[in-house]
C-alpha cells in the first residue's frame, strides 16, 4: 500500500510540474512579444484595419483585416 501512495505522490508532481511549466513558459513568451509602430500606406481601392501588432527577434503577428473595394466593371 505505501508503494501505491508514493506512486501516487510521483505521479502528482509529475502532473504539477508538467503544468506549473507549461503556464511559465506561456508568460515567458508572451513577455518577449513587443509591440510594432505600423506605417499603413492608403489607396482609394484597399482598407487595411490592424488591430494588433507584436514582433520578437526571430518573429512576430499582425491581427487585422485586408478588404480589396475595387469596382468590377
Amino acid at each position: 500500500m505505501d508503494r501505491m501512495k508514493t506512486l501516487g505522490i510521483y505521479a502528482l508532481c509529475i502532473i504539477l510540474f508538467f503544468i506549473f511549466s507549461n503556464i511559465m513558459m506561456d508568460i515567458a513568451v508572451k513577455a518577449m512579444y513587443n509591440p510594432i509602430n505600423i506605417t499603413i500606406e492608403r489607396r482609394n481601392d484597399l482598407t487595411l484595419d490592424v488591430n494588433a501588432a507584436k514582433a520578437t527577434y526571430v518573429n512576430g503577428y499582425v491581427e487585422g483585416n485586408v478588404k480589396n473595394i475595387r469596382r468590377r466593371y
